[in-house]
């Protein structure tokens, strides 16, 4: 929602359309406990929906209303010993996960408080033998996987 709009409403030269005041409290009333961002109010924590607060808020120029510290905490609670990235306290692992969980730690300048060398590793034994990705080891490569396990790979280089 929110992003993909305002970043189409950006790129037409028109993100001064939105109200700003309006977009940044909404994004803020995501804001879950546990540092992370849900996709509406009254839902829980993702790390997708974090993903896009933090790109929200930068579009914005409004970074100093994020807690930086407490959305660290929030991505670091769900790296996986073998590198990979669960998207919620439900456990999904998939490498789209890993990829968020690398921009927002790069957004933020602290790709240091992940185990990012495991991370990246994580993703390399995702790639399968035409050269795509899948969202685990040994699962169907995509095209969605491909653009998130190189997007994660260029960044984390």
């Amino acid at each position: 929602g929110v992003y993909w709009g305002a970043c189409a409403l950006d790129l037409l030269g028109q993100l001064h359309t939105l109200d700003r005041e309006f977009v940044v409290n909404f994004v803020k009333s995501c804001a879950q406990p546990n540092g992370g961002y849900a996709g509406n109010v009254g839902h829980d924590a993702h790390l997708l929906y974090t993903l896009s607060a933090i790109q929200v808020l930068a579009l914005f120029d409004a970074m100093d209303e994020l807690d930086e510290d407490a959305v660290m905490q929030y991505v670091q609670s769900l790296q996986n010993e073998d590198g990979s990235f669960k998207g919620d306290e439900w456990g999904e692992v998939d490498t789209r996960f890993s990829y968020c969980a690398i921009c927002c730690s790069s957004l933020l300048g602290r790709l240091d408080q992940i185990n990012l060398p495991r991370a990246l590793a994580y993703i390399k034994q995702c790639e399968n033998f035409d050269g795509g990705f899948g969202c685990e080891p040994g699962g169907e490569s995509h095209a969605g996987q491909v653009f998130t396990c190189v997007g994660a790979l260029a960044i984390g280089d």
